[in-house]
């Protein structure tokens, strides 16, 4: 049988021996309160009174063992399941290339959901004619993945920190708001950043919850950030973001004059899944991105030729 048929079949008779030995336990405690109680005259009933107790205690272990099961349960079945892709994909690939993607995938402290990027190019007379201005909104949602609560710092850095205006007040940081906390923004935040990287207040995350009672880990309340910066950009010119984190279901829209126009690539191999473009200036991934993956959107003005580059495109054509 394949090994990972094997570790599958071990998990599910796991699950059903735990259910199987909380229901004996059950059954042995309420048969000895019910049924057989311990007898009034102990003294003459030895046998009986022993196994009273012999039975109760055998249903309180029976009990316990089943609850300690389920409680640690979504770590037995984290390793499990890392246990069964390491079998998996041990056969076709080499050990340190396995290793190598676990520590991205498997050994993360944090998770990004719902990953939203709002992109809007303005001009600028007091830029280059080949320059303009990029406003950079962005919010995500951030979960831990920890078992128990911990504090976690954030970190983020400008993309473009070379482009820098003649006065020096760009590229910057705006505001940065915590929802539910504070926000951040003038000397505060100027303090936070150098030399481009912003650096926040630790931020408590929950433990990664599960209560779902087919063993699914489900996920925890989170935290939601929201970050506003404006930085420079060429044009004709690639803007490249790199996601530094595990990020779910990312959603882009990129706007700017008529007499540009913008590509959307993705650095990363997508066979079945990609970004979906709607109305020209909005994009969806409902998938999962890895660390250090990035997406680029290549600007350029309507009466100049394209420079094609060789990144993944985005499904539908060419955005305005």
């Amino acid at each position: 049988m394949h090994p990972l048929l094997s570790l599958v079949f071990l998990s599910l008779g796991i699950v059903s021996l735990t259910f199987i030995v909380l229901l004996v336990g059950v059954v042995l405690i309420v048969l000895v309160s019910v049924w057989l109680t311990e007898p009034k005259d102990a003294d003459h009933k030895p046998f009986k009174k022993t196994f009273h107790h012999i039975l109760r205690d055998i249903g309180i272990a029976f009990t316990v063992a089943a609850l300690v099961t389920i409680v640690y349960g979504s770590t037995l079945d984290f390793h499990r399941v890392s246990d069964a892709i390491s079998l998996m994909i041990g056969e076709n690939v080499p050990q340190s290339v396995w290793d190598s993607t676990r520590t991205q995938v498997f050994q993360r402290d944090v998770l990004r959901g719902d990953y939203k990027a709002i992109w809007t190019v303005q001009p600028d007379p007091s830029l280059p004619s080949d320059q303009a201005i990029l406003i950079f909104h962005l919010e995500y949602t951030l979960y831990g993945l920890k078992p128990q609560p911990f504090d976690y710092t954030v970190e983020q850095e400008l993309e473009n920190i070379h482009l820098r205006n003649s006065d020096g007040t760009l590229p910057r940081f705006d505001c940065v708001t915590i929802i539910g906390d504070k926000m951040i923004k003038g000397d505060e935040l100027k303090g936070r950043v150098k030399d481009g990287l912003l650096t926040l207040p630790p931020i408590n995350l929950k433990a990664w919850k599960k209560t779902d009672p087919k063993f699914e880990l489900t996920e925890n309340s989170g935290v939601i950030i929201m970050f506003d910066r404006t930085e420079i950009i060429n044009i004709p010119g690639t803007y490249s973001v790199v996601l530094s984190e595990l990020t779910k279901n990312v959603t882009l829209t990129i706007n700017h004059p008529d007499n540009i126009r913008h590509e959307l690539k993705r650095w990363f191999d997508r066979k079945s899944e990609g970004f979906e473009q709607t109305g020209g200036t909005y994009y969806t991934l409902n998938d999962i991105v890895l660390p250090g993956q990035s997406i680029s959107v290549q600007f350029w003005r309507a009466d100049e030729p394209l420079q094609q580059s060789s990144p993944t495109p985005a499904k539908g054509p060419k955005g305005r």
